[in-house]
């Protein structure tokens, strides 16, 4: 896989926002188990355009993409968290980015592990990485990839808007991050603009 979109690249986007506050009326893409994304200990990326947002339905996580158990054990996601951040966590360990978001911002955010150390970027800015943990621990998908919650339960669902999901069997390299960032901004335009 290098780079396929998982969701319509026009000017369109899933809006996984819940209609009355419950964990059962968002929309998401549910993509069934496949050896596609059994990525072992190798590299791979990650990416997303995700409309900030984060509303604790049962879960102080909001998932935008997960694949396996992201949040709490073998797999990875993007998620949202109350306590502000954006976040990239692969088998149960954490990369945030440590400070507050805008709510209804629009943010490219890109998880990535090659060598055993993942990497968030989040707006083409590399913003934190983490070698220690489960980081570089076999990722096998047992549940499924999904777009708008969590692969593994139900009560971890996104609640805003989430875009150009793109999944690459390889990590990129960061002028390919600055290109699919650059590539995106006139879609995702900032608050006021």
């Amino acid at each position: 896989i290098n780079g396929f979109f998982l969701t319509h690249p026009n000017n369109n986007w899933l809006n996984t926002s819940h209609v009355d506050n419950t964990t059962d009326t968002a929309a998401y893409i549910d993509i069934p188990n496949s050896d596609i994304f059994d990525i072992a200990t190798g590299d791979f990326t990650i990416e997303c355009w995700l409309k900030y947002t984060c509303t604790n339905i049962g879960s102080a996580y909001n998932v935008a993409v997960s694949c396996g158990n992201g949040v709490g054990g073998t797999g990875f996601a993007i998620a949202t968290h109350t306590d502000g951040d954006i976040r990239f966590v692969i088998n149960a360990t954490v990369v945030n980015n440590n400070s507050l978001s805008n709510v209804g911002e629009w943010y490219h955010v890109v998880g990535l592990r090659t060598a055993g150390t993942a990497y968030l970027y989040i707006n083409n800015a590399a913003i934190h990485n983490l070698s220690s943990g489960n980081v570089g621990n076999t990722i096998t998908n047992t549940t499924g990839f999904t777009i708008g919650k969590s692969a593994a339960t139900d009560n971890k669902n996104y609640n805003d808007a989430v875009d150009d999901v793109r999944f690459y069997n390889r990590a990129l390299s960061t002028a390919e991050i600055a290109k699919n960032y650059r590539h995106g901004t006139a879609k995702h335009k900032p608050l006021g603009s």
